[in-house]
């Protein structure tokens, strides 16, 4: 029988784990909350980080599994990636899949192959974005989550550090 590990356990994540059963997949998932859903319909779960490369990397190898993958989630892809390719299974690119998963990294890529883009700055501090001319409303936005989480749309100079 055929081993997946599942990197989330989330609502999200159940009918992924229910198609690889159906198809008749052993299913370890790999989440770090206990009452994640999925585990409950997995063969077998591990409460570890799915962005812990190391420990995802261990389970894989002890586990012996043929496929490491997951669903709707950037920080997880990068670590199914990052496991597929140190144990020599299928999967896509690190590199590919963190130019995907950072904004900043992928804005670049869109720029130096000639694709259109959105305007935009990548800042590692607030005080870089206080020093800017911007033509107001701006969206602030996170390099590196997922699903619309930490966006702030901003209208004026004063909510800058905040949003930041």
């Amino acid at each position: 029988m055929k081993k997946i590990i599942v990197l989330g356990a989330m609502q999200m994540h159940v009918p992924l784990i229910k198609y690889a059963k159906e198809r008749g997949y052993y299913v370890i998932t790999v989440d770090y909350l206990l009452d994640a859903p999925g585990h409950k319909i997995a063969d077998e779960y591990s409460l570890i980080s799915t962005t812990d490369l190391e420990a995802v990397t261990c389970l894989a190898r002890d586990k012996n599994v043929d496929i490491v993958m997951t669903f709707n989630s950037d920080p997880a892809a990068y670590t199914a990636a990052y496991v597929s390719k140190v144990l020599g299974l299928k999967g896509n690119p690190p590199k590919a899949v963190e130019i995907m998963s950072d904004k900043g990294l992928f804005r670049k890529f869109l720029y130096e192959n000639g694709f259109n883009y959105p305007k935009y700055k990548v800042f590692s501090c607030s005080d870089e974005i206080l020093s800017v001319d911007l033509d107001f409303p701006v969206i602030v936005k996170p390099v590196d989550s997922s699903g619309s989480k930490g966006i702030t749309k901003v209208k004026d100079r004063s909510s800058l550090s905040k949003a930041f």
